[in-house]
């Protein structure tokens, strides 16, 4: 029969049972804390991707509330011709100054918020987040490379045009001085100056800001900026054309002072004729910038301007679009 174990024996063989009851038992509580604390940690992700998302929609209804409201309009506070009152005049001026700071609130919109610097991306639903932002990231970069574009031509615009308007307006007040010193007169005469040609200096005076002042105004817009750049050999031709008549007014002022009939007759002969070849050489301009536009040139130049408003608001209203469908 086999040897009985020894007391010692026994005695070891009982410590390492213990021992490894103890291992167990040990590894029972390791398992046990790492499963706690990987528990704590995928709460932890869970509540990190919870706040990168409810950041990204914050961001969303920040940028979707700094939008224009209402949009920006120019085109209908101006008819192209300007001609516009003096409270039109204003209402554009406020809405071109509106489309600039506008225009600067888009620029200086910041892109979505970044992932909380501890989410890891191996975290559920972090890919799917993270190709979210960046197609919003770069749907905004779009908005804001079109709105800067159209707000572009918008300033271009706004530069030359609200003044040109207020050339027409602030030579209303000359023409109804002018108009009035011609009230008495006999046309079959003199052409509507008074027949008393002691009374021409004063019809010379009114002649600068009814006609030559406006006409060396609109001379120096035309010269420094055009409200569409595609005419801008339009506008060379009218601050050229400007100039002129500005000189033709001021010698027609100059013939009445000098009080000869024969001297106002030319001087006013030149006017007219230098207007009717204007208006052909601008016809012929307006052909070439405005490809099959018909009608008198001045009707032409007016419906361009007001198309190239209508175009600048569009574009900037059509930018917003691709935007609202992205981040939506």
């Amino acid at each position: 029969m086999p040897a009985q174990p020894t007391h010692g024996v026994r005695k070891l063989r009982s410590r390492w049972t213990w021992i490894a009851a103890g291992v167990a038992a040990l590894l029972v509580v390791v398992l046990a804390v790492v499963l706690v604390v990987r528990s704590r940690d995928q709460a932890e992700q869970r509540d990190l991707a919870a706040q990168w998302r409810s950041d990204v929609t914050a961001w969303s209804g920040d940028v979707v509330t700094s939008l224009p409201d209402p949009a920006v309009r120019l085109a209908p506070l101006a008819t192209g011709a300007a001609n516009e009152t003096a409270d039109q005049v204003a209402a554009l001026r406020a809405e071109c100054d509106r489309a600039a700071t506008t225009a600067s609130d888009v620029a200086a919109l910041a892109g979505p918020p970044a992932p909380p610097a501890d989410l890891r991306e191996s975290t559920p639903g972090y890919d799917e987040l993270a190709a979210e932002v960046a197609s919003d990231a770069a749907a905004l970069t779009t908005y804001q490379g079109a709105v800067a574009d159209a707000a572009a031509a918008q300033a271009t615009w706004c530069a030359g045009y609200p003044d040109l308007a207020q050339v027409t307006l602030d030579q209303q007040a000359g023409l109804a001085t002018y108009q009035a010193l011609l009230g008495a007169c006999s046309v079959a005469d003199t052409g509507c100056l008074p027949a008393d040609t002691a009374q021409w200096a004063a019809v010379a005076d009114a002649i600068g800001p009814a006609y030559a002042e406006p006409a060396r105004s609109r001379a120096t817009l035309y010269g420094s900026v055009c409200p569409v750049p595609t005419l801008a050999d339009v506008c060379a031709l009218l601050a050229q054309q400007s100039t002129e008549l500005g000189d033709l007014y001021d010698a027609y002022a100059q013939a009445l002072r000098g009080g000869m009939p024969a001297d106002v007759d030319a001087a006013r002969s030149a006017i007219q004729a230098a207007r009717t070849a204007q208006d052909a050489a601008l016809g012929e301009a307006l052909t070439t910038a405005v490809p099959g536009a018909t009608g008198a040139p001045t009707a032409v130049l007016a419906a361009a301007v007001a198309q190239a408003a209508i175009d600048a608001d569009l574009a900037r209203a059509q930018a917003e679009d691709p935007l609202l469908v992205a981040i939506g």
